[in-house]
């Protein structure tokens, strides 16, 4: 039998490397974070997916100010909305390794996984978005 689709169950998933959303199988809309019933017919006949972690960014801002001081060590950060390949947008920190000039509206991104507990986020597994590098080989 399934787990039902949980906020819990989502980080379980996450906790094993695992993006997962669930899709209606009434009208097919896929959801993450999942809820139990569809957001757009309402349905309660839902299965878990798994999905490709792979997506663009629709919008993005850097934070410069922490309100929660468990933050201050990671200022600044990237926070995003992605638009996931299978269609749902997802929000999380974008992690650059240059600047965030290497970060774009239409940038291409991968969903990375982190499940050792850390002193500046809630102790539970997280993930993050990094930008796609693409390659100038022809």
């Amino acid at each position: 039998m399934e787990p039902e689709p949980t906020i819990e169950q989502f980080y379980i998933y996450c906790s094993e490397k695992k993006l997962m959303g669930v899709r209606c199988k009434d009208c097919g809309s896929i959801q993450v974070p999942p809820r139990a019933l569809c957001t757009l017919c309402f349905s309660s006949n839902m299965e878990w997916q798994r999905l490709s972690g792979l997506g663009k960014v629709l919008t993005f801002t850097e934070v410069q100010s922490a309100g929660y001081s468990n933050f201050q060590e990671i200022v600044p950060y990237t926070v995003g909305i992605v638009q996931l390949d299978e269609g749902p947008q997802l929000s999380g920190i974008i992690k650059h390794s240059e600047s965030i000039k290497e970060i774009y509206v239409g940038a291409d991104v991968s969903i990375e996984f982190e499940t050792e507990p850390s002193a500046y986020w809630p102790n539970w597994p997280r993930y993050y978005f990094t930008i796609i590098h693409q390659s100038n080989d022809v």
